[in-house]
């Protein structure tokens, strides 16, 4: 058969298949146990699947060509596609070879059947779709009387209720039933359950009525569809007695809570679908006696942590999203051990600096506050330590959840813990965004009017201090009473929009993170420009003004002491408003740039401004106590 090898350019004709670059062999010859092609690929996986348009042997995977049904000549294993071949077929029906299906053109005008008396004793595929079962009357209980040989029943979009009206009391051996499309809202075969002891595929998704299964026995299924119901809970080891099952399908029901007892240590499946379920209490170790041999499916980047899929399963089986979460990991709510060690180190810097600074403020250095900075510059404190607490929450969290994080993080997200934080991390934000604002243009006015001509009134800084935290609060509740879930969209509980997943709010968040505070902090620079310009243009001497020449060096050194304060934010905070704006242009911001942003590059100024602006200030009293002893 040499001089059929470089056929490669030949077209087969209706009913065959063409070899790899060689001759044509029939449809029927695929599968069918017997290598026919020059390589053997007629018998290889590639030509698996359904045999759509052709006639397909029973318990075979040999799929024959209309033309080669009831033509005289068996071609099927158990000789299938020759049976029924000279039945009478009534109007609306679509019969041959064992096969009978309701014609869908056709099913308003049957709506009303009394019998089926004149289809086949041996039908082995009855397909009765669409037809309401509830008008039968007593057609349906002579089923297994009737058709002692079926072995394919579709039942789906019958407005079927009960399965007593289906069988009544008899058994017969189909192996494929579907019933989907239903009503059914209780299905269990406590009763029935030696009518389908045959019984191989069992297909009840879109019963949307259905809430509970329950004492599920079938000792050959293999394929269980419950997708599409309403199921909420299923009750424990309810799949204990499927010994064969391969296949079951839950997704899109609506299960919210999944704990291990529901599979028992015997299942051995090769496919599990869990896609679509809202799935929020996870049992640790959940699939932990289960074996999973194929694919495990789910929506959900947690199923896929072997926390939760255990050990038996191998996470090459297990196929959900990537985690979008670049801060947290499946142990940790804190993924990367560095990020956990220097947010303490931020955390406690924070909280006992600026404890500190608010200390010294108020205790030893109390006439700092009759002035403009120093009233704006104890409240940054008070906004600083605020953040500094924030990080303790989530420090805290991520060492109450350590190695088991993935088990409770819908649940630390939706907690009250979370949404304290997220306020907190808001309000110290926007606090010292005003604070930095105020502290630059209170001393943009000492340096531009050193006369005093123009300045803040002892009544007018306290009303922007007030109107500051007003509406620092009133922006960081925002987002609790809409119900937005910004602050729930990462493990560290902080709504900045630097990644393309867009939560519900999101719009809110990058109109006040990136819009409103990137505006704030340009008029900042804009500012600090100002202030070093008037410095360098009004070096005034001691005569040529009527403040002692000391006062006016204080007033540089205050002003150059805050302008690092200032820089230092403006340097912290500008580059998130530029990320920010290239992610909701598309541009996507890496998973470690947005995790040591948020993790680091934010909550260090919290921890660096009491540095800035209050240990100088310690320094030079120390100099002047020494100086003075």
């Amino acid at each position: 058969m040499s001089h059929l090898s470089d056929c490669e350019n030949f077209q087969c004709g209706q009913g065959y298949v063409k070899c790899y670059n060689s001759y044509c062999i029939p449809h029927y010859y695929l599968r069918d146990g017997r290598a026919d092609c020059p390589t053997g690929e007629d018998e290889q996986l590639l030509y698996t699947g359904p045999c759509t348009g052709y006639f397909a042997c029973w318990d075979s995977n040999i799929c024959l060509h209309p033309d080669l049904v009831c033509d005289g000549h068996t071609d099927c294993p158990h000789s299938d596609d020759e049976l029924d071949c000279d039945v009478f077929c009534p109007e609306g029906f679509r019969c041959f070879a064992g096969t009978v299906i309701f014609s869908a053109d056709r099913r308003s005008v049957y709506q009303d059947i009394i019998n089926l008396s004149y289809i086949d004793k041996q039908t082995r595929y009855l397909d009765l779709s669409g037809v309401e079962i509830r008008n039968f009357g007593t057609l349906v209980l002579t089923i297994a009387d009737v058709f002692l040989n079926l072995k394919v029943l579709i039942l789906s979009n019958c407005t079927l209720s009960e399965l007593s009206v289906l069988f009544g009391n008899k058994a017969f051996v189909i192996e494929k039933l579907d019933i989907s499309y239903n009503r059914f809202k209780i299905f269990s075969t406590s009763t029935y359950n030696f009518q389908y002891q045959y019984l191989r595929y069992l297909n009840m998704s879109y019963n949307q009525l259905l809430k509970s299964v329950t004492d599920i026995e079938f000792s050959f299924l293999k394929v269980l569809d419950l997708s599409y119901t309403s199921l909420t809970y299923l009750i424990d080891s309810v799949f204990a007695k499927l010994p064969r099952l391969q296949y079951l399908n839950l997704s899109h029901t609506l299960i919210s809570d999944f704990t291990r007892q529901y599979f028992s240590p015997t299942l051995k499946l090769q496919t599990l679908d869990l896609r679509g379920i809202p799935a929020q209490d996870i049992d640790d170790y959940l699939f932990y006696n289960l074996t999973i041999s194929q694919a495990l499916y789910s929506d959900l980047f947690q199923i896929c942590c072997p926390q939760i899929h255990g050990l038996i399963i191998s996470p090459r089986a297990c196929v959900a999203p990537v985690d979008t979460d670049a801060i947290s990991s499946c142990a940790n709510l804190l993924g990367i051990d560095i990020q956990r060690f220097l947010l303490w180190i931020v955390a406690i810097f924070a909280v006992l600096g600026n404890v500190t600074v608010i200390v010294y403020r108020v205790i030893w250095d109390r006439s700092v506050l009759q002035t403009g900075y120093g009233l704006f510059v104890t409240n940054l404190g008070i906004s600083d330590f605020i953040m500094g607490v924030y990080l303790l929450l989530i420090a805290g969290g991520d060492s109450f959840y350590r190695d088991s994080y993935v088990l409770y993080d819908k649940s630390w997200r939706d907690s009250v813990v979370c949404k304290l934080a997220s306020f907190m991390a808001c309000l110290s934000c926007e606090a010292s965004t005003f604070f930095i604002f105020l502290i630059t243009l209170d001393r943009f006015l000492v340096m531009k009017f050193p006369f005093g001509q123009v300045k803040f009134k002892w009544s007018q800084k306290t009303i922007a201090v007030v109107m500051s935290w007003v509406a620092s609060f009133l922006l960081s509740l925002v987002p609790i009473v809409f119900k937005f879930d910004i602050y729930s969209s990462n493990a560290m509980c902080l709504g900045l929009p630097l990644t393309n997943t867009y939560a519900r709010g999101w719009e809110y968040s990058v109109a006040v993170f990136i819009v409103f505070n990137l505006i704030i902090f340009v008029f900042v620079a804009c500012g600090q420009y100002a202030i070093f310009r008037a410095m360098s243009k009004n070096r005034i001497s001691k005569t040529a003004t009527n403040r002692p020449s000391s006062r006016r060096a204080e007033d540089i050194t205050v002003a150059k002491q805050l302008s690092l304060v200032v820089l230092s934010n403006f340097l912290f905070w500008f580059p998130v408003g530029i990320m920010g704006l290239m992610s909701l242009g598309g541009h996507e911001v890496s998973s470690q740039v947005y995790a040591w942003t948020t993790v680091l590059l934010l909550p260090i100024n919290s921890a660096a401004n009491p540095v800035l602006y209050t240990i100088p200030a310690l320094l030079e009293r120390w100099q002047q106590f020494k100086r003075g002893g």
